[in-house]
């Protein structure tokens, strides 16, 4: 779980955001990357049966994408996103289940969808975990219930990962990025 943590906050520098992806992920895979949707487990087998086989390529690249077995941190069903899970994992030489690859593909997804930009601005673990619920996991029920589950968990996470203080590199990182804008829309407006 720290590892986890520390990887997603590497690339994403908000600790309130981190903690809200953490929080969804906690409810779609436990946190698990090899975590294989349960309901496929008596036609694939077990998360390492699963694992072993997408690995060794006795489940396709092409069975992989389009079984629409949710598998990994970000239960990943459809097959476009499976398809990019699996060029950033196996095709990569690391395991289906590589937490880095896992976090990297999250990460270039969520800058995809145009959601990266605006969890480095949250303000709050709530608001980027319904961020993450309603625009990036998408689930079946997004009931307030699930919404309060999912936020609960990413409470959790930030009491834990959070030492009270605001963290430096946010700072530095939101100057940043305010900066680029500033800049850009400067530009625009001289040319």
């Amino acid at each position: 779980m720290d590892k986890l943590f520390n990887l997603l906050y590497e690339q994403l520098p908000n600790k309130k955001a981190v903690c809200g992806i953490m929080g969804n992920l906690k409810a779609e895979s436990a946190l698990k990357t090899n975590n294989l949707q349960n309901s496929f487990e008596g036609k694939y087998g077990n998360d390492e049966d699963y694992t072993r086989k997408v690995n060794s390529k006795e489940i396709s690249k092409h069975t992989f994408m389009y079984d629409s077995a949710g598998y990994g941190l970000a239960q990943w069903t459809y097959w476009s996103r499976k398809k990019f899970l699996y060029e950033n994992t196996v095709e990569k030489g690391l395991s289906i289940d590589d937490l880095q690859g896992q976090v990297n593909t999250i990460i270039q997804e969520l800058k995809n969808y145009k959601l990266y930009d605006i969890l480095l601005s949250c303000k709050d673990v709530k608001s980027a975990s319904d961020l993450i619920l309603t625009q990036y996991e998408k689930p079946a029920n997004q009931s307030a219930t699930v919404s309060n589950i999912r936020a609960k968990y990413g409470e959790e996470f930030y009491a834990k990962y959070s030492s009270g203080k605001t963290d430096i590199s946010e700072i530095v990182s939101q100057a940043t990025i305010l900066r680029d804008i500033l800049n850009d829309f400067l530009k625009s407006s001289y040319n």
